[in-house]
């Protein structure tokens, strides 16, 4: 039952997913989205059906749709990849991308964070982390999570509204 469910998420995450474009801060825009509706999936990585979800000049971000799994109090995990378009450092790590496993409450409009990569430019592995998601959180609406939980959201059949 829960890899038809999979499935489907993968079939329906493509045709309904919003590109985002994020304004750069540097323009003085705090989080300006723009929505375009894209046909198909963008793949990024060998193994992983990643669709595009958001992008801007600074950063790229994807979902795996691939690995979409909803728990019994119907909570869905979920991987998500951003790129970025120069190395970061804000861990103390130089990393050109970095992968994040977010666990979403669609119907109350939370999430929490349950696993993360960090990836040099040849997406090998420099530092990983895994934790338990703890309390959620709300989800802003003008944020990596809030594009991330429109797609996967809208395409498990949940209405997600921004709080």
């Amino acid at each position: 039952m829960m890899i038809a469910r999979c499935t489907a998420w993968r079939a329906e995450i493509a045709p309904v997913t919003q590109v985002e474009t994020l304004a750069s801060p540097q323009l003085g825009s705090v989080c300006a989205w723009v929505a375009a509706l894209i046909i198909g999936s963008t793949p990024v990585a060998a193994g992983a059906a990643w669709v595009a979800v958001a992008v801007s000049p600074d950063v790229q971000i994807f979902v795996d749709a691939g690995s979409v799994t909803q728990d019994s109090r119907g909570f869905i995990s979920v991987w998500t990849k951003t790129q970025y378009a120069s190395l970061q450092t804000a861990t103390g790590t130089r990393y050109a991308a970095d992968m994040t496993r977010f666990v979403l409450d669609c119907a109350g409009a939370r999430y929490g964070i349950t696993g993360g990569k960090f990836l040099d430019t040849q997406s090998k592995v420099l530092r990983q982390f895994d934790e338990p998601a703890g309390e959620l959180e709300p989800i802003p609406v003008a944020s990596k999570i809030g594009a991330v939980a429109r797609a996967v959201c809208a395409a498990g059949g949940s209405v997600w509204r921004g709080k």
